[in-house]
């Protein structure tokens, strides 16, 4: 594997759910390796991409970024700079995508996606404002996740088109490095990160 700094975690496993095995995981690297420990099942969040079709999703995409003060970090829609939030620009065919925003702690986190008609991202506040009560529906009706925890899972049946999904936490100036795990049913076209640190 080719890996960017960070945290990461090595899961080892058997081919069929149930089997047991010994195992040693023995990791090399050119470069120091910091903090290697096991850890209990309950200290990390792990997107399994369970449920109905769960299968059917052949395609995923993750993205890394931070909230940083002064920066990105906007806080949720009340306040003036919910527009300086990380920004994900997306192009999709008709079909369910599965998002999964995640944190290494508990934290209010939540995301929004909108559909594009020829804007260009990063959005602006007046777009948000106006666009706000069209706010793209998750499958469940809600117009997208906003949880006090680590991951904030959301499903969409998707038009075919662009859209930008947009991540925040509750205030602005809150600082905390999240993920972004994108499952489809067919690949996604033109990914656009924007304001990810």
């Amino acid at each position: 594997f080719s890996l960017k700094p960070g945290k990461y975690v090595c899961i080892p496993s058997a081919m069929n759910e149930g089997q047991e095995r010994e195992f040693m995981l023995r990791l090399f690297s050119a470069g120091p390796l910091g903090g290697v420990k096991k850890i209990d099942s309950n200290e990390v969040t792990i997107m399994t991409c369970d449920g109905e079709d769960a299968k059917s999703y052949d395609h995923v995409k993750c993205l890394t970024g931070q909230w940083r003060a002064g920066s990105n970090a906007g806080g949720q829609l009340a306040n003036k700079t919910f527009h300086i939030n990380p920004q994900i620009k997306i192009k999709s065919s008709d079909q369910r995508v599965k998002f999964q925003l995640m944190v290494d702690s508990k934290a209010p986190i939540g995301l929004m996606l909108f559909k594009l008609k020829g804007e260009s991202v990063p959005v602006g506040i007046d777009w948000l404002y106006k666009h706000y009560r069209d706010a793209v529906r998750m499958t469940d009706g809600d117009d997208g996740p906003f949880i006090k925890g680590t991951s904030a899972p959301a499903v969409y049946s998707l038009e075919a088109g662009s859209y930008v999904c947009l991540l925040h936490m509750d205030q602005p100036d809150t600082e905390r490095r999240f993920a972004l795990v994108i499952r489809s049913q067919t690949p996604l076209y033109n990914i656009e990160p924007h304001q990810m640190e």
